[in-house]
């Protein structure tokens, strides 16, 4: 968080109490990308930074459909302060 600091991005901690993060979800994955796919992205009025690239989110919706897809299938890492 000291990166994000120096840098001047305005971000704060989150409690991590969700254990969806998992590869279990893989034999799952085909009903949650079919309910994506109905999901309309509007372009972002402000950056949202993705815990998972550590970038910002990209603005094309078949890249944010599967950057949530290997969110989803990743385990997390949670960095305690």
């Amino acid at each position: 968080m000291s990166l994000l600091q120096e840098q001047q991005i305005f971000h704060q901690g989150a409690a991590d109490r969700s254990g969806f993060h998992s590869p279990f979800l893989k034999d799952r994955m085909d009903v949650l990308v079919g309910n994506m796919r109905n999901v309309h992205f509007q372009k972002m009025q402000i950056p949202l930074w993705s815990a998972t690239t550590l970038e910002v989110y990209p603005e094309s919706p078949d890249a944010i459909r599967e950057l949530c897809v290997a969110h989803l299938l990743q385990t997390g890492t949670v960095q305690r302060n």
